[in-house]
C-alpha cells in the first residue's frame, strides 16, 4: 500500500482512531495527566486509550514527554491534581501503588533496563518473583530457574542464566529485562510498556523480540510501545500517538498505510530536508590518514583498513562475531593481544599504548553506553564538557570558569541543545541531548581520529539529524571518523564505506552508497561487496 500523506493521516485520525478505541473495552484510559518541575511543564494534560490485544505506540523527540508519561503510569512519580488513569475501567490511586501494578497486570521495561549487572540473569528475572513454600517458605530454585528459562527462550535468549547480567552482550541484557516483564503476564490481560527496551537490539534479535511482542498482543495483552525507530513502529504499532512539548499533537492516529516520512512529519511538526547520501573513494595505502593492521583481541582475529582525511568509515556485523569491539580496541579502552595505529607520521603499536596515550595524539572515543562510560550524571552540563580539558585550561591553585562556559554554550549552539542552562545536570537531560553533550565533549578536543559507537541509540529523528550534521561537519574539516552501529540506516545515509566484520575478521567491503536494505543483506552473507 502507497504511503499516506499528511492530510490523509489528519483524516484517518479523525474518522478512524476513536471508532477503534471502543472495538473492545478500554485496556488503559488516561486523561488530563499533567505534571510540572518547578517552572518546567513536562506534561501538559496528556492523554491516550488502548484496547485490549493493541499495539499502541508513544513516539515524539527526547523531551517530549513520553518517558514522564511512563514514569507516570509506573508509579515512579504522582502526576498533578486532577489526573484520570484507568485500567480495565477501574480507577487507580495517584500515585499508582506496586499492588494496583500487580493486580491490573502493568509491566514495565524502562529506558535504563533496571538490572543489576553484579546479579546472575536468574537472580535479575526473578527478583521480587520468588514463590516460597507456605510452611517452609524455602525457595523452590528449580522450579525458579524452570519459569527464567522460559521466560528467556521465549525472546530467543539463551544466556546462562548463572552468568552476572553485566557480562552479557548489550542485546541479551535487554532480552533480560523484557522477560522480566511478561513471565507472571496473564493471557488476555495486562499491559505491557516498552519504553526504548529494543533500542540496543541487533537486527536478528529485533525480529524474535518482534515475533514474542505481536504474539503477546494476540493472546490480549496491550502493548505500550515507546521507540525513537520509525521503522519499528511502522512494522508493530496498530494505532501511534504522538507527543511534542509535553502535549499531545495526534492521538491514536492507525498506522497501516502510514510511511515513515509522514511519521517524521508528524513527530517534528514539519517536513525536514533530507541529509542525502556521501560518497567519497576509499583511500589508498599512499593516501591514508589513519592505518589500522591486524587488530587482534576477544573475538577480533586481525582487523586492518586504512582511511584518508576526511572520510567516515562504517563498522558493522552479526552481533557476537566481534565487530562491537572494535571501538574499545582500538583506543585503547580494552587491551588489544595485537596491533598496531598509524596516525599521519605516528605509529603505536597498540599493545602498549593507553587510552591517556591515544587521547594525546588525536583518538577521541564515543562509547555506546553514556550513562556508564561517557557521562557523570550528577555533574553538570558544563563540568561534562570540559572535563577533557581541565588540566590544559587551569592551573592547580586557580580554576576558571568563562572558558568552561564558553564551550558549554558553543556546545549547545552548535548541538541545538535544548536547554539554555550549562548548571543543569545531565542526569535530568532527554537521552538526545545527552547524546550531544556526550559527542560535543569530544568534538571540542578537535580529535584527529573519532571512533563512535552506536552514536544515535536511543535519540529521536530531530537529534539524530543534528548529530549527523555535526559528524558531516567533522569529516568535512579532515576528521576520520568510524562509525561502528548494527543501525543500517544511518550507516547508509552517513557513511563513505562500510566495512562488515564476520567471524572476527572484515568479510566484505560496501563502497558508495549502499540502501538499508542492502547493508543489512550484506551482513548475512546474502550480497553486498563492492
Amino acid at each position: 500500500m502507497p504511503g499516506l500523506d499528511m492530510d490523509q493521516v489528519v483524516e484517518k485520525s479523525r474518522s478512524e482512531a476513536k471508532d477503534m478505541a471502543t472495538v473492545a473495552p478500554s485496556r488503559l484510559r488516561v486523561r488530563n495527566v499533567s505534571k510540572r518541575f518547578g517552572n518546567s511543564v513536562a506534561l501538559d494534560d496528556a492523554y491516550i486509550e488502548m484496547a485490549a490485544g493493541e499495539i499502541h505506540a508513544l513516539v515524539g523527540q527526547n523531551g517530549s514527554g513520553k518517558s514522564t508519561l511512563v514514569k507516570v503510569l509506573s508509579g515512579y512519580w504522582k502526576p498533578d491534581d486532577g489526573a484520570l488513569i484507568e485500567v480495565d475501567g477501574q480507577e487507580l490511586s495517584s500515585p499508582i501503588s506496586p499492588r494496583d501494578l500487580r493486580r491490573t497486570g502493568l509491566a514495565f521495561v524502562h529506558q535504563g533496563l533496571g538490572l543489576v549487572d553484579q546479579l546472575s540473569v536468574f537472580n535479575n528475572v526473578r527478583v521480587g518473583q520468588f514463590k516460597a513454600g507456605r510452611i517452609s517458605r524455602a525457595i523452590k530454585r528449580k522450579d525458579e530457574g524452570a519459569a527464567t528459562t522460559a521466560a528467556l527462550l521465549s525472546l530467543g535468549c539463551g544466556a546462562d542464566t548463572r552468568m552476572p547480567v553485566g557480562q552479557l552482550a548489550a542485546a541479551d541484557q535487554a532480552r533480560v529485562a523484557i522477560a522480566r516483564a511478561i513471565q507472571d503476564r496473564r493471557p488476555g490481560g495486562g499491559l505491557l510498556v516498552l519504553d526504548e527496551a529494543t533500542r540496543a537490539l541487533p537486527h536478528e534479535a529485533t525480529a524474535v523480540v518482534h515475533a514474542a511482542i505481536r504474539q503477546i498482543s494476540r493472546e490480549g495483552t496491550a502493548v505500550m510501545l515507546v521507540s525513537h525507530r520509525l521503522d519499528e513502529v511502522l512494522q508493530l504499532a496498530d494505532r501511534v500517538t504522538v507527543l511534542r512539548d509535553g502535549r499531545v499533537v495526534h492521538s491514536g492516529v492507525p498506522v497501516m498505510g502510514m510511511s515513515e516520512s509522514v511519521l517524521e512529519t508528524m513527530i517534528l511538526g514539519a517536513e525536514a530536508a533530507p541529509l542525502g547520501a556521501r560518497t567519497r573513494e576509499p583511500a589508498s595505502a599512499d593516501q591514508s590518514h589513519v592505518r589500522v593492521e591486524n587488530l587482534t583481541g576477544g573475538l577480533i582475529r586481525g582487523v586492518s583498513f586504512n582511511m584518508r582525511r576526511g572520510e567516515i568509515l562504517g563498522l558493522s556485523g552479526v552481533a557476537g562475531e566481534g565487530y562491537e569491539q572494535v571501538p574499545y580496541l582500538l583506543s585503547g579502552a580494552d587491551a588489544p593481544t595485537g596491533g598496531s595505529l598509524g596516525l599521519g607520521e605516528r605509529e603505536f603499536d597498540l599493545r602498549g599504548s593507553s587510552y591517556v596515550d591515544l587521547l594525546a595524539a588525536g583518538v577521541a572515543l564515543v562509547p555506546e553506553r553514556r550513562d556508564a562510560l561517557g557521562l557523570v550524571g550528577s555533574c553538570t552540563i558544563r563540568e561534562n564538557i570540559t572535563l577533557p580539558r581541565v588540566r590544559s585550561h587551569n592551573s592547580r591553585l586557580l580554576i576558571k570558569r568563562d572558558w568552561e562556559r564558553g564551550e558549554a554554550e558553543q556546545v549547545v549552539n552548535m548541538l541545538s541543545v535544548d536547554t539554555h542552562d550549562s548548571e543543569k545536570l545531565v542526569v535530568q537531560l532527554s537521552g538526545g541531548n545527552a547524546q550531544k553533550i556526550l559527542l560535543g565533549k569530544w568534538l571540542l578536543n578537535q580529535p584527529d581520529f573519532l571512533i563512535l559507537h552506536e552514536p544515535t541509540q536511543g535519540v529521536d529523528v530531530g537529534a539524530r539529524r543534528d548529530l549527523l550534521r555535526a559528524l558531516r561537519a567533522m569529516a568535512d574539516a579532515g576528521c576520520c571518523v568510524l562509525v561502528v552501529s548494527g543501525e543500517s540506516e544511518d550507516l547508509a545515509t552517513m557513511c563513505d564505506r562500510i566495512l562488515i566484520i564476520r567471524n572476527g575478521v572484515v568479510g566484505d567491503e560496501l563502497i558508495g552508497y549502499r540502501s538499508p536494505e542492502l547493508i543489512v543483506a550484506a551482513l548475512y552473507g546474502e550480497g553486498g561487496g563492492q
